[in-house]
Formats: C-alpha cells, sequence, structure tokens
C-alpha cells in the first residue's frame, strides 16, 4: 500500500492507484505538476510536481516520423474538433488511425499525444499527418511554400472594447508567431491585425486563425487567411530583404 496515490480530479479525490498508474496519466497529459496528490505517510496533500517518487526524467524527444505502424503509444482526443467534450481514446497503433482516419473519424483537428511529446497537438500539426491522412503536416507545407525569417513588430488586434499590443517572433506567407501577454486567445479564434515593423515598408493588414497558444500563456501561433496582394508583397519584400 506505500506505492498507492490518491490524486484530485476537478472536484473529487481519485484512488487509491498506483503510482506507476500515476505516472502513466502524467505522461499522457491527463495529469500535470500542478495536480494535487496524497499518500499514507503525508501530512498534506501536495503538488505532483513535489513527489519525488512520482517525478522521473522527462522522455527524451521521440521521432514521429520513425514511430512503428503497430505499437500501440498514441493517444487521441476527440470533441474540440467538433465542438463537443473532449474524450480520451487509446492507445492506438498508426495502422488503426490510418483506418480511423479513412472512415472520416478522426481528422486533421483530432488531437494527438504519445510520452515523449511535450504536449497534445492536432495531428496536422505533426509529422503523423502524412502517415496517416497521405498528406504532409501544415507545418511542413509551410517549410516547403515559404522561408521564415525573425520579424520585430508591434501588432495591434483590436476588439469590441480594446486594443492589444504583441511582438512578433516570425513571419512567413503562411502565418506568424505572436508573443503577447493577457490576450484571450483560444485555438480557433479568428482575429485581424495591423502590422507595423520599424521599417515602414513592411507594413500591412491580415487576419488569420489561431492554431496554436504559447506555452505558459506567452503567446499564439496564427496562420494567415487569403492575404490581399499588399500584404503579400510586404512579406516577400521582407522575407527576401538581406
Amino acid at each position: 500500500m506505500a506505492d498507492t496515490w490518491f490524486y484530485v480530479e476537478g472536484d473529487k479525490k481519485v484512488g487509491p492507484v498506483e503510482g506507476s498508474e500515476v505516472k502513466e496519466l502524467l505522461h499522457r497529459g491527463v495529469l500535470n505538476e500542478h495536480t494535487y496528490v496524497w499518500r499514507r505517510g503525508l501530512e498534506n496533500w501536495i503538488k505532483l510536481r513535489d513527489a519525488e517518487e512520482l517525478n522521473e526524467p522527462s522522455p527524451t524527444s521521440i521521432d514521429l516520423k520513425n514511430i512503428s505502424l503497430t505499437d500501440k503509444i498514441l493517444v487521441i482526443k476527440i470533441g474540440q474538433d467538433r465542438g463537443g467534450q473532449e474524450t480520451e481514446y487509446g492507445p492506438f497503433c498508426l495502422e488503426t488511425l490510418k483506418k480511423l482516419a479513412s472512415e472520416k473519424r478522426i481528422n486533421g483537428q483530432t488531437y494527438i499525444f504519445t510520452p515523449g511529446m511535450d504536449d497534445w497537438e492536432m495531428i496536422t500539426h505533426t509529422d503523423l499527418a502524412e502517415i496517416i491522412f497521405g498528406e504532409p503536416s501544415e507545418k511542413e507545407v509551410e517549410r516547403r511554400e515559404s522561408k521564415r525569417r525573425p520579424f520585430v513588430a508591434r501588432l495591434f488586434f483590436h476588439d469590441n472594447d480594446q486594443v492589444y499590443e504583441g511582438v512578433c517572433r516570425d513571419v512567413s506567407l503562411g502565418g506568424l508567431q505572436v508573443l503577447i501577454q493577457g490576450f484571450p486567445a483560444q485555438v480557433g479564434d479568428t482575429i485581424s491585425m495591423n502590422v507595423h515593423p520599424e521599417n515602414n515598408e513592411f507594413c500591412f493588414t491580415a487576419g488569420g486563425k489561431i492554431v496554436r497558444l504559447l506555452e505558459g500563456g506567452q503567446g499564439f501561433s496564427l496562420r494567415f487567411d487569403k492575404l490581399d496582394e499588399t500584404a503579400t508583397e510586404a512579406i516577400n519584400k521582407y522575407i527576401q530583404n538581406e
């Protein structure tokens, strides 16, 4: 019983469960370092990050392109891609996910996770997209279609009540990444912006969809919608400018 634990999920206490199960839930992203846990011998509940027995060295980065087609190590999360309640399924192997894709039961916006990944990601943002759907990932398409350069600029985002200011980390014809604190961004949100680099030659306006939130609420990645001729010219000129 020494290695059995309780943990808090929402407003419920779950357990007892083996320490190995808690570790697995942590690796799958079901629990995180801030989850409260307790076992016999502890005076109070502690955060999982402070439970030495449950913390192991982080898994090494996994090469998604070299995962075996038959290894059952992939967990998917369905619901957010369809506006419903999130539910996890798995673990599956790639052969099963290819079959689910052919049956239209999962899509590019389905979230996926395997031990070794930092966090859940949409399949379309990973190197598994080409294996599962027969199409390159959005990241790979972007790498093929355009170069990407650092881009220090001020960006002004408008909503009905407030104007936000952010700094762009890099830009391509596919999109850009924005460092901004306190912006109420959610994946899937569509926003418009005015971009003002120090060199006015590269100013442009654009709109796009948020495809990823940066860790720690530091900002987000945005994929451009159709760019107008002025914006395309400004971005191309910036990328090609030496």
